[in-house]
Parts: structure tokens; sequence; C-alpha cells
């Protein structure tokens, strides 16, 4: 390598390192994002770490079906789908018009609500009695997912 080669080369190296130097110092951060999509429903927040959803406050009306979207989503997609498909468990399509006939003396939303705090109390023929029980889940989250899943058809 020649004298001249090197020299350019040697100048090249120095003003890199100068410009790192001057840099400003401060990487650029994403802000966070927070989405809710109803009032008093469910908060979405973005951050540079990931996506958390954090079920806010429900408003004293009553359950809030895109709460209940959301834990659905969050605990029960492993297991069930949507519409009538089996995946480990049943599927949920049309649970409102067939919960109401399943147990004598229980509304639909009553089965449905027992199903999710009490898995055993009632299983669905043809499955084994392997749903978990969802301790985390709030009163209010089972009212959300049991409005939620009298949505699906």
């Amino acid at each position: 390598m020649s004298k001249r080669t090197f020299g350019l080369f040697s100048l090249m190296v120095f003003g890199l390192f100068i410009l790192a130097a001057c840099a400003d110092p401060q990487q650029p951060t994403a802000t966070s994002v927070v989405f809710v999509p109803t009032p008093g429903g469910v908060a979405l927040t973005v951050t540079p770490s990931g996506a958390t959803v954090s079920p806010q406050p429900t408003s004293p009306s009553g359950p809030d079906a895109a709460a209940g979207q959301v834990t659905f989503a969050t605990n029960c997609t492993a297991c069930h789908n949507t519409d009538s498909t089996t995946l480990v468990g049943p599927g949920l399509g049309g649970v409102a018009a067939t919960a109401g006939s399943r147990q004598p003396g229980l509304s639909a939303d009553e089965y449905i609500a027992m199903s999710i705090r009490e898995p055993g109390s009632f299983v669905v023929d043809g499955f084994p009695p392997i749903m978990p029980q969802f301790a985390q889940l709030t009163p209010q989250d089972v009212d959300n997912l049991v409005a939620y899943l009298k949505t699906l058809q």
C-alpha cells in the first residue's frame, strides 16, 4: 500500500471517529402508542419492548364485549376457535344458542360463566376435562368474555 493510499485511508478513519464523537449520543426511542377502542374498554400500549393489553375499568353500564374479545385472544385461542371448528376444545361459534339448553336451570350467561370459572363442572361430550382454571380472570373479565362469546355466530 502506498503512503498516499495509507494516508487517505487513515484520514477517512480519523474523520469517522470525529463524526461519531460529535454525533448526538441519544438514540431515538419509539414513543408509546395507546389505543383504546371503547370508552372504559381495553388499552393497547405499544412500546419498543412489545405490545401490552390491559383492561381498563369498564363503565357501570355492563359487560364489554370488546374487552371480552381481548380476553379471549389472550387466554382462549390456543384451544378454541370462534367458529364451530374443533381445535383442542370445541369451537365456540353459536355457543350462546346452545348454552342455554345445556344445563337445566341455568341461563346461557350462567352456563358460559360457570364453564369458564369452573371448567370441570360441565365437560362437553367427546372432550377430555383438560380446560385450566383461569384464576387471573376477574369477575368483570368473565362477564366481558361471556358478552363476547354471545356475539359469536
